[in-house]
């Protein structure tokens, strides 16, 4: 329910009209994290060459204070403990723009060699 309430209120925060075509509050949060996927990529391949069959998807529960900063990242879908760790930690350093109230939302990651 809650992971709902996220979502309308970065739905709410997306102006109705737009003159210029600015970032929903979605893909600002896509931005953030595209600029910092060589990170959450590091934090897998380095894993990856000790467990050669390492593959698949881990997802993040996201929680982001009213002025952007991520208060706490939680794996709800674990691929490795260290690579669980490593994003995690990753994803608390990022700042992202205010949403203006605190907001919580699932992040997926699909890691392929």
């Amino acid at each position: 329910m809650k992971l709902l309430a996220a979502a309308l209120v970065l739905a709410a925060l997306a102006p109705a009209v737009r003159a210029d075509p600015e970032p929903t509050p979605k893909e600002q949060v896509e931005k953030v994290i595209d600029a910092h996927m060589s990170e959450f990529r590091e934090c897998y391949t380095k894993r990856a060459k000790i467990k050669t069959t390492l593959a698949g998807k881990l997802v993040v529960l996201i929680t982001i204070e009213e002025k952007g900063n991520v208060s706490d990242a939680k794996v709800t879908q674990s691929l490795d403990d260290e690579v669980d760790a490593c994003v995690a930690k990753t994803m608390k350093t990022m700042t992202f723009p205010s949403p203006g109230q605190q907001v919580k939302l699932k992040y997926p990651f699909d890691f392929h060699k």
